[in-house]
C-alpha cells in the first residue's frame, strides 16, 4: 500500500509538473496527455507490484544493444543454460549453484550435458531435460 501511495503522489506531482511547463497553444494538450499517461503507467505498474528496481532489472536480461547476431544467439543459449538449471535443481529439491548445463547447439545431433552432486537422481534430472529441450536433442548426465 504504501509503494502505490508513493506512485500516486509522484503521478500527481508529474502531471502538475506537466500543466506548469507545458507550452501555450494547442501542443500543450499533447504534452500534458503525454504526461498524463506516464503518471497512468506508474500508477498501473504500482498496482501490478512492479517497483522501478524490477524494471531495472528487466534491462539486465537483454543482450547489448552492440552484440552482433552471433553474439545474441550466444547469449540467449548462456541464458536457457541458466534457467534450464535452475528448474532442473528447484525439480530435484537441490541448491541452484550444485546444477549446471551445458548446451552445444552447434553439434550434430545437439547436445546437453547437466552436471549434478553426488547422489542426485541423474535418471530423472535427464528425462526433465529431454522433456524440456525435444527428442532431437541428446542429453547426458555427469556427476561429481
Amino acid at each position: 500500500m504504501n509503494a502505490f501511495l508513493r506512485a500516486a503522489v509522484v503521478a500527481a506531482s508529474t502531471v502538475a509538473l506537466a500543466s506548469l511547463l507545458a507550452p501555450e497553444g494547442k501542443n500543450k494538450k499533447w504534452v500534458r496527455f503525454l504526461f498524463s499517461l506516464a503518471a497512468f503507467s506508474i500508477l498501473a505498474a504500482s498496482v501490478a507490484g512492479l517497483s522501478p528496481s524490477d524494471m531495472g532489472e528487466w534491462a539486465d536480461t537483454l543482450p547489448p544493444a552492440e552484440a552482433d547476431q552471433g553474439q545474441a544467439e550466444d547469449y540467449l543459449f548462456r541464458t536457457a543454460e541458466h534457467a534450464l538449471a535452475a528448474a532442473l535443481a528447484e525439480e530435484l529439491g537441490l541448491a541452484a549453484a550444485t546444477v549446471t548445463v551445458r548446451l552445444d547447439e552447434k553439434a550434430t545431433p545437439k547436445t546437453a550435458a547437466v552436471t549434478l552432486p553426488k547422489g542426485a537422481d541423474a535418471g530423472w534430472a535427464l528425462t526433465f531435460l529431454q522433456r524440456q529441450l525435444g527428442a532431437d536433442w541428446e542429453v547426458t548426465a555427469i556427476g561429481r
